[in-house]
């Protein structure tokens, strides 16, 4: 069975700033080339929801995949509806835990 992929209103802002970031160091084809990593890790999780490790110490009910080797994913699993909410992708050795307190539902 598949799950759907929600993504929090600000993640496309963290992938905008990861190609920046990225972009402006290392040219923006590679920034391109590692947001498709992103995507593909993100397109992953459709099939595996469980994937990553726990950190509900963080957030409740918090998952992290490190991705690409600077990239982190952090998301939540709604089994009865099916869903794997993205809260926030981080990079570079950005304060992914911070961020997706910030994020967190009331």
């Amino acid at each position: 069975m598949t799950y759907r992929i929600v993504r929090h209103q600000d993640v496309k802002f963290d992938l905008a700033a990861i190609v920046d970031l990225i972009g402006n160091f290392a040219g923006y084809q590679t920034a391109y080339d590692k947001i498709g990593k992103i995507e593909q890790a993100l397109a992953m999780l459709r099939l595996h929801p469980y994937i990553g490790s726990p950190r509900s110490e963080v957030m409740p009910g918090l998952r992290v995949l490190p991705v690409s080797r600077r990239a982190v994913i952090c998301f939540t699993v709604d089994d009865a509806a099916r869903v794997v909410k993205i809260i926030c992708v981080a990079y570079a050795g950005q304060d992914w835990q911070t961020l997706a307190r910030g994020r967190e539902e009331p």
